[in-house]
């Protein structure tokens, strides 16, 4: 038997996305087997619509750079390569790291000359599980603040 996906999306908030994409998993959940992915990380609702329990299945982190300032020469090369605009460089000081803004690419550890940048992590996310009668359910949710919403879908 073929795997049949149907995807709700689209639309401005409030038009009812969730409402349609919970009572259609929820009626087909009676003759198949279904999984209803809430991928809105932004404001997800299908869990509470369904009144379900989430169960923690996984943190989603976003790689973030960490500086040795020991070992930084203050080139600005780490600057020049971010395509996100978040390293802040200013000559013969030592980078400025805006952590909102980053995008989580590496260029700036590959980039480094000395090697004084290293790999750190932040906490951008959640992945949950969840169930309601044969209904099987994952969503994620992103942190208040975090614009990386792409790492948790």
């Amino acid at each position: 038997m073929k795997t049949m996906k149907i995807a709700i999306t689209g639309g401005k908030g409030g038009t009812g996305k969730s409402t349609i994409a919970t009572a259609l998993a929820y009626a087909l959940s009676n003759k198949k087997k279904v999984l209803l992915v809430d991928a809105d990380v932004d404001c997800p609702n299908d869990h509470l619509i369904l009144k379900m329990e989430r169960k923690k299945i996984k943190t989603v982190t976003q790689m973030i750079p960490k500086w040795n300032f020991d070992r930084c020469i203050k080139c600005g090369r780490c600057s020049e390569v971010c395509k996100a605009n978040a390293i802040v460089f200013v000559q013969g000081k030592n980078p400025i790291f805006v952590p909102e803004q980053c995008s989580g690419c590496g260029a700036c550890i590959i980039a480094c000359p000395t090697k004084a940048i290293s790999e750190s992590s932040k906490e951008i996310g959640t992945l949950f599980s969840g169930k309601y009668d044969k209904l099987n359910f994952l969503g994620g949710e992103l942190r208040p603040g975090e614009i990386a919403s792409e790492f948790v879908v």
